[in-house]
């Protein structure tokens, strides 16, 4: 009896760690599944249109959201600056600092495809979320 209740733990407790090691190290996210819903609609649909597999898991965005302040911090002083000119660099620097964090590299090929302001949008959305 003892055997078997020892068994019933091991086979338990392995196939608990397998799924959730599969559920946030592997398993990948949607844009839609890190963004969740928002209260703005043009955010919701803007969503729904670029519904991809990111490439990131579960441990990449919690790696994301450990560096979110910084980044938030890098976004509201880009918004502020006022040249046309010197806003567009700050951006396009912006996003490559971006692109350049390990975990970011796993969507660079996806965002390259987007406009530098979408790219942006993209990024600020999956950051405050």
């Amino acid at each position: 009896m003892k055997i078997l209740l020892i068994i019933v733990l091991v086979a338990g407790t392995s196939l608990g760690s397998y799924f959730g090691y599969q559920h946030y190290y592997v398993e990948t996210l949607k844009i839609s599944e890190i963004v969740g819903t928002s209260d703005d609609d043009l955010t919701n649909i803007a969503v729904k249109l670029m519904d991809f597999d990111t490439g990131l898991t579960r441990h990449d965005i919690k790696q994301l959201n450990d560096k979110k302040d910084y980044w938030i911090t890098r976004i509201n002083e880009l918004e502020k600056i006022q040249n046309d000119d010197q806003k567009q660099q700050a951006t396009i620097q912006l996003l490559a600092d971006f692109l350049d964090e390990p975990v970011v590299k796993k969507l660079k090929s996806k965002l390259i495809a987007l406009s530098p302001d979408s790219t942006l949008e993209l990024i600020k959305t999956i950051i405050q979320n």
